[in-house]
């Protein structure tokens, strides 16, 4: 009688996680604006981080890639107040626009103001004066920055532009 035959196969290969380059623009602002929201990322894991204007039911947003233990800045974000949220994981996928693996998602209780004031001097010189954020997506001591659960549809770029 003839002996039964078991195909083994192979173990898949484990492959790296995909990481983006450190300040890689995930998606644009529609419009252009002057202010900044810099970002310190002291945790151990990559983040997604995406400003969201009220009001506008996500559609106008912009989000970056900020590796862990690293600091990237968003610029050109227009006038308008804004969610911060953020989603901390691991492996990229460039499809959905997020992590296959997210550990955590989470938004600022409060919202960012972001204006922009024209100013003259006596000297005839102007220009713009405008608002600069910095948030850190880590704890630290002394911090006053609550953070919540975040709306998961803010952090579902999947393919928009």
């Amino acid at each position: 009688s003839p002996v039964p035959t078991v195909a083994i196969e192979p173990p898949p290969t484990p492959r790296d996680p995909v990481r983006l380059k450190n300040g890689t623009l995930v998606r644009r602002f529609k419009r252009r604006g002057l202010g900044k929201l810099e970002i310190n990322n002291g945790g151990d894991q990559d983040a997604l981080v995406v400003l969201a204007r009220e009001g506008s039911q996500y559609r106008e947003r912009g989000a970056i890639y900020v590796r862990a233990g690293s600091r990237a800045t968003l610029s050109g974000v227009p006038t308008g107040v804004y969610t911060i949220a953020y989603e901390v994981g691991r492996d990229w996928n460039r499809e959905r626009r997020r992590f296959n693996e997210a550990s955590r998602r989470s938004a600022f209780e409060e919202t960012a103001r972001f204006e922009e004031t024209p100013y003259f001097e006596a000297d005839g010189s102007s220009g713009t004066e405008f608002v600069r954020f910095e948030i850190t997506l880590h704890a630290v001591t002394g911090g006053n920055a609550k953070t919540v659960a975040a709306d998961p549809s803010l952090l579902e770029l999947g393919g928009e532009e």
